[in-house]
């Protein structure tokens, strides 16, 4: 029953047309710098609405897909530099999705981080 209201909502709500993942041919990674935020708002189009200190990222941005018709729309923009060892991920392993704002702990307890909170930078 569960599974099937969960099925139903999926249908009714998640978007089938669009892109949603691309080859971008190759990209250079600028020189890490220990950065880590996580879906920071910007308006995409406009490389003035990224902070300065993560605008050299901004060549990749624009290898993006993105069509006209989204520019000066809100996108978000994670960047996670962080040395990862051979055969371990940087983030968590497999599939998944993000959701801001809820924590979820090793435990199985989920924490709501209030929209008030600092949530990138």
């Amino acid at each position: 029953m569960i599974w099937g209201m969960v099925c139903d909502l999926w249908r009714q709500n998640i978007a089938r047309d669009g892109i949603f993942a691309s080859v971008v041919a190759q990209v250079a990674f600028p020189s890490p710098k220990n950065i880590n935020i996580n879906m920071m708002p910007f308006i995409m189009g406009h490389a003035e609405s990224i902070p300065s200190e993560y605008r050299h990222y901004q060549a990749m941005i624009d290898q993006c897909p993105i069509d006209v018709q989204e520019w000066g729309k809100v996108g978000y923009l994670t960047i996670h530099e962080s040395y990862v060892k051979p055969g371990e991920s940087q983030r968590r392993s497999g599939l998944h999705t993000e959701s801001p704002g809820v924590l979820m702990s090793d435990r199985g307890r989920v924490y709501i981080q209030p929209l008030s909170a600092k949530w990138y930078g």
